[in-house]
């Protein structure tokens, strides 16, 4: 009773993009995201902390220029 079994939506592939991942946390996913490699092994999690840092890193090297 007190382990959540992750739906689809809460996993994203390795090859799947910032902008993927950031448009899953907007639609309201507020578990870290479980990333599965091409064979559907789970090999990390992502959370929204560090896609808030990745945007963050672009935005400001973008500003640098």
């Amino acid at each position: 009773d007190a382990m959540h079994t992750p739906e689809e939506i809460e996993y994203i592939k390795e090859t799947d993009t910032l902008e993927k991942a950031l448009h899953l946390y907007v639609m309201g996913i507020h578990q870290p995201l479980i990333v599965k490699n091409e064979d559907g092994k789970v090999t990390g999690l992502l959370r929204f902390g560090d896609v808030f840092e990745a945007v963050r890193k672009r935005l400001l090297s973008r500003s640098d220029s």
